[in-house]
């Protein structure tokens, strides 16, 4: 991602964002968007939202992310994935939250929970965390349809659980995907997650 940044970027302005920190990667990617829809840029223009600790390891994230988003079905955003266990049929596909899944294990929601944050939900579906890519005309139609992409309490600082993943990695596509389809790109083919000491 470095390197990315370095040979496409280098002569690009920038601005840190600086945020108390109650939703995690989604909250981020909220404020991300709300300064980048404050900008004079096209909605056309490319968003590529990663974790902290994750990165790309080779140069086709990008491109092979691009050409998802723009070609049929027309894909809402790009994330990530490890591919399913329970079901190899959606390893292409988002991944939906089923009890017997060992990876997500701990990870199967209940609807009550996300009733008590506010979030309308149907059923959980989810890519991956550590990576969103979109643009700004796609991240405004998904405010249109589900308001603040994170619906934790802005004045309580992130959980894990609560904010990371029951109303971040697993709350957010949810409520999209009542609107939109998205699909992740294979994490072992093009990013690491782990934590780079430079």
């Amino acid at each position: 991602m470095e390197e990315f940044c370095l040979q496409y970027l280098s002569k690009e302005k920038y601005h840190v964002l600086i945020e108390f920190n109650w939703g995690g990667t989604i909250a981020a990617l909220w404020f991300a968007y709300l300064y980048i829809k404050s900008q004079n840029i096209s909605d056309t223009s490319y968003i590529a939202h990663f974790e902290e600790d994750f990165h790309a390891t080779n140069k086709d994230w990008f491109i092979d992310s691009k050409n998802k988003l723009n070609s049929p079905p027309n894909y809402i955003y790009i994330g990530e994935h490890i591919p399913c266990v329970s079901d190899p049929k959606q390893n292409q596909k988002m991944c939906k939250v089923v009890k017997n899944d060992t990876r997500r294990q701990g990870r199967y929601i209940f609807k009550d929970i996300y009733s008590k944050y506010g979030c309308n939900i149907i059923d959980s579906k989810y890519t991956d965390g550590g990576y969103y890519f979109s643009n700004l005309k796609n991240l405004k139609c998904i405010e249109k349809k589900i308001g603040v992409f994170h619906k934790g309490n802005q004045n309580t600082k992130w959980n894990h659980v609560v904010d990371g993943i029951i109303l971040g990695e697993v709350g957010f596509p949810s409520q999209v995907a009542q609107y939109y389809d998205f699909i992740g790109l294979d994490r072992k083919k093009y990013f690491s997650h782990e934590y780079l000491e430079h």
